[in-house]
């Protein structure tokens, strides 16, 4: 008897001491964010963390001496005081969260307003701080017991840091280490020496995220992985490499299906998907939030209320002609391979005429707006046969006639200016270079058509397309390494160099992939079969007046300069496919140049890279679902204990217990049938489990359903020792089967 008193009295201790050093180390970790949130050097959370300290062992020492009203009176104590220190608390949560989106703005390149900037000293710091975990180490004490919440507590604190990738490497050990005190102490795993191994092994284990940077490379990383599988997940994925050229390569790698086109006039369409607007570390990426804030803030929904359809501009700009002598152009695009983020309208769409789920995204072109993509659009497009470089701005700009004009050139006006704001930046070592090699001489009349003929070709005597060009050195930016090094290349580097180009020209350009679609592959229905041989990129420049229109200078993608020429001087008659008309004659199309030349198909392997990867996805899903079912577990628990809380409903609730174990270990019971059977079968995967005392559970449970009397106090007792004795002894279960009673109960 004096022996497991003892043994009693240690295994106490252990766990107070235990849930001591949980506590510490959880109030270290959300001292250390806090301090990593708010920008505040670490040594001003000392003092607020030894007052968190202080009253945890404060309600330990109250447990021990056993003083519960005293205990149970400290949350109201310190309520009452918070209320006194209101105003220095109240600053201090605008301090945090003007922090939080300090953080935000940098992660996500935004510019999100502050809110009111109280003016804080360091005792004003201090009292917030030392409130926050104060509160926090009432929290823990009461929910010491419960390390499942606690966890979800954890992930509710930490969630802000991840999201804007700011999370301090030692918070994350400090709490994780923490939980896993609690954990430990909570399951009563093994003896109080393993318990005390294992922390410490689990505390070595999370050392390695102390060399991390405070923005957790590792993390963001996984999140941006992450985000790009749920995303191919979503919409599908080609060959476009979406703005990276470091991954060029992959362009018309493929012939896969992508889009099927059906249109009423023979033309080139340059039918755009993704849009880069700046460029970084050999990515095209779309403008920063921060472009679209500050004084620009509602500019693209003024823009709308006044009928200018920044991502159709040209279509509204040329239906407001007083003499229009196109003529609409129905067409329909269905995706059939390609990415479904995107809709592929031309640059000549007419906004009002679309009709599918799309969106217009920031200034850039259309999205998607169903959950898995376009599957198909229709619209009407107004526009000539003519180049892009041959484009000009109708004469009615210059001198609007109509009020729905004037509206238009003001829109037009503001918009511009935004253009030559934000699409013209290049960095000081490529403008350099674009002006060794594309200005070495004076451009005699600036604009469009002598910026486009002089890119051309400069690209033309120095640079040489090719299908398969050489991958730049990491070291390397891929755009000068292009122009200068390997002089080769394909459309994605055509591309990028002349958006370049044209901003050094002073000329506003962006970056456009998508599918280009020529005369030539238009049959006489109207129809054209486009595959990933038809995937393409190009530059798009901002013709004042008229908005974006696209230009190509990749070679066998252009008219030469003669060819231009006759272009500019010839009638613009668009011919008409069956759609239309009925005669099969359809005459003569216009000289079309020869397309790129395709690149050998690629045989696809399965890389170690790729393993890896599925590996991470299926250990983040195991994660994600094993989270899952510990919260339904927590949900389950917080049930029965809410049941049990009634006197009356206690007999059902024990037998409702019993019945769904015996369920859980795959024991065929049903009271009062064969119960030295069922006895048997219990003692059989739990050999710590008596068949008499089984025997015993199963009569007190018949007498329950059957003689329909209620069990006597002494009688739950013997229910209650013998469900603590199935967990006491799940160690004899299998791997499967402990999982099930611990997720399925």
């Amino acid at each position: 008897m004096t022996k497991n008193r003892r043994q009693k009295k240690n295994e106490q201790q252990t766990c107070s001491a235990m849930e001591i050093i949980a506590g510490f180390l959880l109030l270290a970790g959300f001292a250390a964010q806090l301090a990593a949130l708010c920008a505040r050097p670490g040594g001003e959370l000392a003092g607020p963390w030894l007052g968190g300290a202080a009253l945890f062992l404060l309600q330990a020492g109250l447990l021990k001496i056993n003083r519960p009203r005293l205990r149970k009176s400290l949350p109201l104590i310190w309520l009452g005081l918070m209320l006194c220190l209101l105003p220095w608390l109240f600053s201090g949560a605008l301090a945090c969260a003007n922090g939080l989106i300090q953080a935000w703005n940098l992660a996500e390149e935004d510019a999100r307003r502050l809110l009111a900037n109280p003016t804080l000293s360091r005792l004003s710091y201090s009292v917030f701080f030392t409130g926050v975990l104060t509160g926090l180490a009432i929290l823990i004490w009461t929910g010491r017991k419960r390390p499942g919440w606690i966890g979800l507590g954890i992930l509710i604190f930490v969630l802000p840091g991840l999201r804007v990738r700011w999370m301090s490497a030692w918070a994350l050990i400090l709490l994780l280490a923490g939980l896993a005190a609690l954990w430990l102490d909570w399951v009563g795993a093994a003896s109080k020496g393993k318990r005390w191994l294992w922390l410490g092994m689990i505390g070595l284990l999370l050392l390695p995220l102390s060399g991390s940077d405070p923005e957790l490379v590792e993390m963001t990383q996984l999140r941006k992985t992450l985000a790009g599988r749920l995303d191919t997940l979503r919409y599908g994925g080609d060959s476009l490499p979406q703005g990276n050229l470091w991954e060029a390569a992959q362009l018309l790698t493929g012939d896969a299906p992508a889009l099927t086109v059906t249109t009423q006039q023979l033309k080139t369409f340059y039918l755009r998907g993704y849009t880069g607007s700046r460029y970084e570390a050999g990515r095209w990426l779309p403008l920063q939030k921060a472009a679209y804030a500050g004084k620009q803030e509602g500019m693209l929904e003024w823009l709308e209320a006044e009928n200018f359809p920044v991502a159709a501009q040209a279509a509204a700009a040329l239906t407001l002609s007083p003499e229009p002598a196109l003529e609409a152009n129905r067409m329909r695009v269905e995706n059939h391979g390609a990415n479904r983020k995107y809709p592929y309208l031309p640059y000549s769409a007419e906004a009002e005429s679309i009709a599918g789920p799309v969106r217009r995204w920031q200034d850039a072109g259309y999205r998607a707006s169903a959950l898995r993509g376009v599957q198909h659009v229709e619209f009407e497009e107004w526009s000539s046969d003519q180049p892009g470089e041959l484009l000009h701005a109708p004469e009615w700009i210059k001198a609007p006639q109509t009020e729905t004009q004037t509206r238009y050139a003001q829109a037009e006006a503001v918009y511009r200016s935004f253009v030559y704001q934000c699409y013209l930046d290049v960095d000081p070592e490529t403008e350099l270079l674009i002006r060794k090699l594309f200005l070495k001489e004076p451009m005699i009349s600036p604009g469009i058509y002598e910026a486009v003929t002089r890119i051309r070709d400069v690209l033309e005597k120095h640079i040489h397309y090719t299908s398969t060009p050489p991958q730049a050195p990491t070291s390397a930016d891929p755009i000068r390494w292009f122009l200068s090094e390997s002089r080769t290349g394909k459309a994605v580097q055509y591309a990028s160099a002349a958006v370049m180009a044209f901003r050094v020209m002073g000329i506003p350009a962006r970056y456009a992939e998508g599918y280009r679609l020529t005369k030539e592959q238009i049959g006489p229905d109207g129809t054209a079969e486009l595959t990933e041989q038809n995937s393409h990129a190009w530059c798009e420049v901002y013709l004042d007046g008229l908005g974006w229109i696209p230009v190509d200078v990749t070679p066998g993608c252009y008219y030469d300069t003669f060819a231009l020429l006759q272009l500019a001087e010839q009638p613009q008659e668009i011919k008409t496919t069956a759609a239309l008309e009925d005669s099969d004659d359809l005459g003569e199309l216009q000289e079309n140049p020869p397309p790129v030349p395709a690149e050998p198909e690629v045989s696809a392997a399965v890389s170690v890279h790729g393993i890896l990867e599925a590996l991470l996805a299926l250990a983040d899903l195991g994660l994600i679902a094993l989270v899952a079912l510990e919260i339904r577990r927590q949900l389950r628990m917080r049930s029965w204990r809410r049941r049990w809380k009634t006197e009356s409903a206690r007999d059902k609730v024990l037998q409702a217990l019993m019945i769904r174990l015996m369920k859980v270990l795959e024991v065929d019971y049903q009271p009062g049938w064969k119960a030295e059977a069922t006895a048997q079968a219990v003692n059989q995967k739990l050999p710590g489990i008596a068949p008499a005392d089984m025997l015993r559970v199963q009569a007190l449970i018949e007498k329950q359903i059957y003689a329909e009397l209620p069990l006597q106090p002494y009688e739950q007792r013997v229910l209650i020792d013998e469900i603590e004795q199935i967990f006491a002894n799940r160690k004899s279960l299998k791997w499967k089967e402990r999982l099930r009673l611990r997720y399925c109960l």
